[in-house]
């Protein structure tokens, strides 16, 4: 089975403000669809930034990937085939001869290439999934239809990370190259074969990102019905995304509360939708941090048994599961029966104890998105805990966007951050190496951790065309990451949709897990 992960954002509306008049937008009395989310898409850069909660709507709008996740199955998209070499180690993709870019210019093997080049030079967002396998010679343009990869090494999952790949056109990132391959420009700006163009007169940082429909798409629109645009607009608080939702100002929203969740059920022209969840909640811990303490294995196993985990379904309303480890159930490598740490004061004493500070003495931080009252509460469960240790434990809120950046260095991650994460391509690969390989420090490995053991699992599961031998590497690896207290493995929450009545065309996918394909989506 493949997953998909969707991330609902698309109107936001900043604390205090009202919604703002439609009548003053490009969209004025036309099939718009606007959606509440709680957090910033502070750049849109596919090379920059990868496909999270937060702006994997956006990007898969703009740009158009070679397959696209939709529902339980990758399909072709940009690309009819990637067909690989008996030891994985050479793929050949072919494309579609019809696709072009929003100019009009034809989507080329070249163009593939060109963006597979930009994100290894730039070595952000998605870089993690092809910096080890690729370099600047792995990439031959066969004709103008197909492109050659060959691989560094053997990925076996090569094919599946390719919804990842969005492709640029090389002329407008070329004409807007200012010494930095056009990043600057690209942060509000768009250089794709999407459905839709970024509306530059409402993109309004903090505030809302107008989105409107091209309408010579080059891959058409739903006979159904299409939008003619969207509207992202930032409501921070869950509260007034419900009370937006109720009174019809909005048609979706991202990230509310369960107890908002549970009122939106009983009221009327409102619909809520829940699938089996992908994105396990952690809370990440430094292992690198300068204070020393959360480098220290016994603080980490510390908190982790001061954790009470059976609060977590309570925080969701039941609609959560405690996590069963690094990788959810759902996920192919799954790794059943890990030494999981439980709430048990005594161990967290015991080892504490072993640790520079037996009796506590310090603070650390819990950073967590800006109003969302789910994150906040989970690090309420770890404030309450490291208070009997005699650590106190400051939850800071922070507009998400700060964070983003924050984390992909040691020196300012915080010591702890709040993290949801779904795998972007059907394998427990997808969250492993990305998060727990030294390879990824800063490109997904937030905690900086390093155990070259796990390195080395990761590496040989990568290579391995055998699934049965890649799932068992896979679950030595996911052993050590949990005996070595990485992180604190919370919970799994179902995937909880809240949309008007009226909003069509929605389909579930797992490996977008909150991101909508709006191109697919209209408002009757």
């Amino acid at each position: 089975m493949s997953f998909v992960r969707v991330a609902a954002a698309i109107v936001v509306l900043a604390v205090g403000a009202s919604l703002p008049c439609l009548e003053a937008t490009a969209l004025e009395k036309k099939a718009v669809l606007i959606f509440a989310g709680n957090q910033d898409m502070p750049n849109v850069d596919p090379a920059v930034t990868p496909m999270s909660v937060y702006t994997a709507s956006a990007l898969i709008a703009l740009y158009d990937p070679l397959f696209m996740y939709r529902g339980d199955q990758m399909l072709p998209h940009l690309a009819a085939s990637a067909t690989a070499s008996a030891d994985g180690s050479e793929w050949t993709i072919k494309l579609v001869a019809n696709a072009k870019f929003q100019d009009g210019s034809p989507v080329t093997a070249e163009a593939v290439k060109y963006t597979f080049e930009r994100i290894l030079r730039i070595k952000k967002g998605p870089a993690w999934m092809w910096l080890p396998i690729m370099d600047e010679k792995s990439l031959t343009v066969v004709d103008p239809h197909t492109l050659r990869v060959k691989l560094i090494k053997p990925f076996a999952l090569f094919d599946r990370t390719l919804p990842n790949l969005l492709v640029v056109n090389p002329a407008v990132v070329k004409a807007n190259d200012k010494g930095d391959d056009a990043q600057a420009w690209l942060v509000a700006h768009s250089a794709g074969s999407g459905p839709f163009k970024i509306n530059e007169e409402n993109w309004r940082n903090g505030a809302q990102y107008e989105f409107i429909a091209d309408p010579s798409y080059w891959k058409g629109w739903p006979k159904g019905g299409h939008l003619d645009g969207y509207i992202w607009k930032i409501v921070r608080e869950s509260s007034a995304q419900k009370l937006a939702l109720i009174k019809g100002e909005v048609h979706g929203a991202q990230n509310i509360s369960p107890d908002d969740v549970d009122e939106l059920r009983k009221s009327a022209g409102v619909r809520v939708e829940q699938y089996p969840g992908v994105s396990p909640h952690r809370i990440v811990m430094h292992n690198r941090h300068d204070s020393k303490y959360l480098a220290d294995v016994n603080v980490r196993k510390a908190l982790a048994y001061a954790y009470d985990y059976s609060a977590v379904p309570k925080i969701y309303n039941g609609s959560a599961e405690v996590s069963k480890g690094p990788v959810p159930p759902a996920l192919p490598g799954f790794a059943p029966g890990l030494p999981l740490y439980a709430y048990d004061l005594d161990k967290a004493k015991a080892s504490l104890a072993k640790s520079p500070w037996p009796n506590g003495g310090f603070e650390i931080d819990y950073i967590y998105p800006a109003g969302f009252d789910i994150a906040k509460n989970l690090g309420a469960i770890l404030l309450a805990g490291a208070a009997k240790l005699n650590i106190k434990v400051k939850l800071t809120p922070m507009v998400w966007a700060n964070v983003l950046s924050m984390r992909t260095k040691s020196e300012t991650m915080p010591q702890s951050i709040s993290l949801w994460l779904a795998p972007l391509y059907g394998d427990s690969d997808a969250l492993l190496y990305s998060q727990w390989d030294s390879d990824s420090w800063g490109r997904g490995n937030y905690s900086f951790y390093k155990n070259p053991k796990v390195d080395e699992l990761l590496t040989r599961a990568r290579t391995s065309l055998d699934p049965k031998v890649r799932a068992d590497l896979q679950a030595q690896a996911q052993r050590l990451i949990v005996e070595d207290c990485v992180d604190i493995f919370t919970g799994v929450e179902k995937a909880t949709y809240v949309w008007r009545s009226n909003v069509k065309g929605y389909v579930h996918t797992p490996m977008r897990e909150r991101n909508p394909l709006f191109a697919e989506m209209w408002v009757e």
